[in-house]
This record gives C-alpha cells, sequence and structure tokens, in this order.
C-alpha cells in the first residue's frame, strides 16, 4: 500500500494539487513550481529563526532561573555567616578546605584590609570578574570598601572604583568560589 494511504485527507490534497498543475501548459507548471520552491524555503527560514528566537528565549529564562536560585544560596548562605559568627564557622561547614576556612575567618573578622582579591559579580545578565584591593573595615557596618577594576583595565591607581560590600557576602563569594585573594 503506498504511503500517501495512510492519510486520505493528505492524499486527496496531494491529488487535487497535481490535476491543477497538470491541467497548466509546461511553462506555467514550471513557474509554479519555482514559486512554490521559493516559498517554501522562504517559509522554512522564517520558521527556523523563530525556533531560534524561542531556544535563545527560553535559553535566557533558564539562566535567570539559575542566577535567582544562586542569589538565594548566597543569601542563606550571608544568613547562616550572621547568625554564626567567626568562631562557630569550623563547626558549620567541616567540609571546608583550611585555606578557605582561614580566609573566611580573616575577612569576618575584619582582618582583609590591604589584601588584592579577584571577585566574579554578576551584572547585566552576565558574569564579570573584577580585580580589587581591599581598603578599609567599618566594623559598625560590618563592611569593607573595596577598590575595583576592570580585568582590562590600567590597574588599582588608575581607575579603581570604590564600593562597600558585607563581609558576609564576601565569606560566601568565598564558599561559591566567586572570590580569590591573590
Amino acid at each position: 500500500m503506498p504511503p500517501s494511504a495512510t492519510c486520505p485527507v493528505k492524499c486527496e490534497h496531494g491529488k487535487t494539487t497535481l490535476d491543477y498543475l497538470d491541467s497548466l501548459d509546461k511553462e506555467k507548471q514550471e513557474l509554479v513550481i519555482r514559486k512554490a520552491v521559493r516559498l517554501g524555503v522562504i517559509q522554512r527560514r522564517k520558521r527556523r529563526k523563530k525556533q531560534g528566537e524561542l531556544q535563545e528565549e527560553l535559553h535566557k529564562r533558564q539562566a535567570t532561573k539559575e542566577r535567582k536560585r544562586s542569589e538565594q544560596e548566597r543569601k542563606v548562605l550571608e544568613k547562616k555567616f550572621e547568625e554564626l559568627g567567626a568562631d562557630k564557622i569550623e563547626e558549620a561547614f567541616p567540609e571546608l578546605p583550611e585555606e578557605k576556612m582561614s580566609l573566611i575567618k580573616e575577612l569576618l573578622g575584619g582582618r582583609g584590609v590591604g589584601a588584592f582579591i579577584c571577585h566574579a559579580w554578576d551584572l547585566g545578565g552576565g558574569r564579570v570578574i573584577f580585580n580589587g584591593k581591599i581598603e578599609t573595615f567599618h566594623a559598625k557596618k560590618k563592611k569593607y570598601t573595596v577598590g575595583y577594576w576592570a580585568m582590562s583595565g590600567e590597574g588599582y591607581e588608575f581607575d579603581a572604583h570604590d564600593t562597600d560590600v558585607s563581609i558576609y557576602a564576601m565569606a560566601a563569594d568565598v564558599i561559591l568560589d566567586d572570590l580569590v585573594v591573590q
């Protein structure tokens, strides 16, 4: 049995199209077929473009979802650091390597001033890495003032921009591998 017999509607539609083409003279047939092929190509391009746009939108949504999840995880860690304090961190995070543990204790204790860091930030939907230098510690606010400059920039002396960053946010970034001391 031919494949067209599986779908009577499609079969009837195809038969009508062939009858129409057969009723035309040779030149007209070729013209209609060329137009149909060209329109088919245009239609496929439109469909591919639309599918690409939809796929891109889905990727953006997924990235936004991941960022929100990451932000939630970061906030939970910050809250945990704030509640625990520097002395109870080893009990709460026994799996952390000693290097990270000592860095977190330094940051939470206000002893990070003068350190050069490499810090990843989520800006405008993308991840950007900055160099920085911890300049001052504000004990009452529990914040560091950090001078940040772009990886491609001139350097600390020329184009650093000061930003206040919570000690708890910096500690959370150490755990999430978004902050490294150089």
